[in-house]
């Protein structure tokens, strides 16, 4: 089932690792506790739906009881009462919802072995690239989403942990960037709002995070961090009009004086 799933899914083997030097490309998957935590959650929610299935099956049940009591007195009063047609409907009715707790019992059944199976493929399909420049996150299996982003843009980390993933030792990193990332498969008008990546169910999220600083830290001290800063405009003097020319000579002695102090 797992590889008629992949089939089906379509899903690629790996993304393509994001720009940067090929020499600090880092790739990883989420942690393993992440999967216990996922199966832990999806065990939960999998009680959940067995519990009202079977309150659902204890009332289903003595409905269709209530079918083998009825007194011949009750039957021939509904026969002359303008509900008469009730009556015809009785017998059906109870056959249905008989043949409905079987029914119920098997879809559980079924959804129980492809969403566990699901559980697994979500987090071995989900990836995380970081070079010396980017980083890229591939995540889902119904919706692929695969978001790059640049380190350069990165305006703030942050480390998220619930009660749980404290439990399993697993945290989340957001990276929230200037002017967000690109994402796979969405539509030019939505690329603005892809500000936001996680890594989510990470080991060690402080190596990442002291990771991601370093490389910040860097573009900043090589100038790299601002991708928009444009080089100076040199402008012709004798294209502009006579006062733009006087303020742009003056500009220019301020200038050297000021080089000059």
């Amino acid at each position: 089932m797992r590889a008629l799933l992949l089939r089906l899914l379509r899903i690629p083997a790996s993304p393509a690792p994001p720009t940067g030097d090929d020499a600090s490309l880092v790739v990883f998957r989420s942690s393993p506790r992440l999967l216990q935590y996922s199966y832990l959650v999806w065990g939960v929610s999998q009680f959940s739906a067995l519990f009202g299935i079977a309150l659902s099956l204890v009332i289903f049940g003595d409905l269709a009881a209530v079918g083998d009591y009825l007194p011949d007195q009750f039957l021939s009063v509904l026969e002359k009462s303008p509900l008469r047609f009730v009556r015809g409907l009785i017998t059906p009715l109870l056959a249905l919802l008989t043949r409905l707790e079987t029914l119920a019992l098997l879809i559980f059944a079924l959804q129980l072995v492809t969403t566990g199976l699901l559980v697994k493929l979500r987090w071995e399909t989900r990836w995380y690239m970081v070079t010396d420049t980017a980083v890229r996150i591939r995540e889902g299996l119904f919706h692929l989403r695969e978001q790059t982003l640049t380190i350069a843009k990165i305006q703030n980390l942050k480390v998220t942990q619930g009660p749980l993933q404290r439990l399993f030792g697993i945290s989340d990193l957001e990276i929230q960037t200037a002017g967000g990332g690109s994402t796979a498969g969405e539509e030019e008008s939505q690329k603005h709002k892809a500000h936001v990546g996680r890594f989510r169910g990470i080991d060690d999220v402080e190596t990442l995070r002291n990771r991601l600083r370093r490389s910040l830290s860097v573009k900043a001290e090589t100038g790299l961090n601002d991708p928009e800063q444009a080089a100076p405009v040199v402008v012709d003097a004798g294209e502009l009009p006579a006062a733009a020319r006087e303020l742009l000579a003056e500009s220019r002695r301020l200038r050297q004086t000021l080089e000059t102090r």
